[in-house]
């Protein structure tokens, strides 16, 4: 079944794509860098106990809150060792304020770390096109 997503769904993900990866694959062409997904909807125990029945295991750390500096801080230190170069964060957007938070959160952490990171606007429960714009704007005007 071939998806037929309205041209201006097609042009925003591909602005957003330029506007995230774009310089730093320009600044970084010579060399290559990784990304991971980071799953910023975690906003601690009620986020976890709420997914239990498709969840088959938990982090060792715990059921971590993304909203929480010193997580945040654990995490990018963690991934710097690891040797990641930054995180793209799933953000469910601007109506979402647990997961707006800790976009904010990450985006804190890692400019106090020199880490990168990216947003990626994770809408998973249907969104419709006024949404997906509203939290787009949100994004470029508000949180970048």
């Amino acid at each position: 079944m071939r998806l037929h997503l309205p041209w201006l769904a097609r042009l925003t993900f591909l602005f957003a794509c330029a506007l995230i990866f774009g310089p730093a694959l320009m600044a970084n062409a010579q060399s290559k860098q990784v990304w991971v997904f980071y799953m910023g909807f975690w906003n601690g125990e009620a986020s976890w106990n709420a997914q239990s029945n498709v969840l088959d295991d938990y982090p060792s750390a715990g059921k971590y809150d993304a909203r929480d500096k010193n997580t945040v801080r654990s995490q990018i230190d963690q991934a710097k060792g690891a040797g990641i170069d930054a995180f793209v964060v799933a953000w469910r957007g601007s109506h979402d304020s647990a997961a707006t938070d800790a976009l904010k959160n990450v985006l804190k952490q890692a400019k106090d770390r020199d880490f990168k990171v990216g947003a990626v606007l994770d809408q998973y429960d249907g969104a419709d096109q006024g949404q997906t714009t509203a939290s787009l704007r949100y994004l470029m005007d508000e949180i970048i």
